[in-house]
């Protein structure tokens, strides 16, 4: 008997992110996923941290940072009116895109041989659509890196036609800091054929950062 979409989004839950089963990728996610983020304000890229460096790995079509970052950047610097980021481990813990709309961050990369600043000036960005192997790039560092003991907690999930509803509470221990942290998450998944498709997520980020211990600063007057 085959499983109803609800059971398939539980599994991939319990077998993926709470058992590190990242193996299992195919078997719950299609080729043509897409994974659609929130929308926020700031420069309008994403990037991946290795052991070594922050590297640009998409930039919105559109967004501020379009037409000046470009994807393989590799970020050694950025400043903006509050703070200046330029070693690896400032960077790595930053929440440095975010910001006011109009205001204006400076952004150093390296580019093959060369040093390149540019200004960006913060705007709204609709949300990034992360392909497949970016998705499951991502989710391996956070995964194996960034949370190895993360457990997900399923509150609440209700499915109607392709489409499951879920919200969760995420609990985890940040490897950079030794420290628990705990968010919710709501996230919406299409299913077709017998694996998740497409994916909407909405998730406390900002909690969890100040669970951290990141300061989270008023802006001036």
């Amino acid at each position: 008997m085959s499983k109803t979409n609800k059971e398939i989004v539980q599994g991939f839950i319990d077998q993926v992110l709470n058992q590190k089963n990242i193996d299992l990728w195919d078997e719950y996610i299609s080729k043509d996923y897409v994974s659609h983020a929130a929308p926020y304000i700031g420069m309008g890229l994403s990037t991946h941290t290795s052991s070594e460096k922050i590297t640009v790995t998409s930039v919105a079509p559109g967004s501020p940072a379009d037409g000046k970052l470009r994807v393989g950047d590799e970020i050694i610097r950025v400043e903006d009116e509050y703070n200046v980021w330029d070693t690896f481990k400032q960077l790595k813990t930053a929440v440095m895109g975010l910001g006011q709309t109009g205001t204006t961050i400076k952004v150093r990369v390296q580019r093959g041989e060369g040093t390149f600043d540019y200004e960006i000036t913060r705007g709204f960005i609709e949300g990034f659509d992360i392909p497949y192997e970016l998705a499951q790039e991502n989710l391996r560092t956070f995964l194996m890196d960034d949370y190895p003991d993360m457990k997900v907690t399923v509150k609440q999930i209700i499915g109607e036609g392709d489409m499951v509803a879920c919200y969760t509470e995420s609990q985890g221990t940040n490897s950079d800091f030794n420290r628990q942290s705990i968010w919710p998450e709501s996230v919406f998944y299409r299913l077709s054929e017998g694996k998740i498709v497409e994916e909407w997520y909405v998730a406390d980020y900002v909690s969890a950062l100040k669970q951290l211990g990141y300061d989270i600063k008023a802006p001036e007057a």
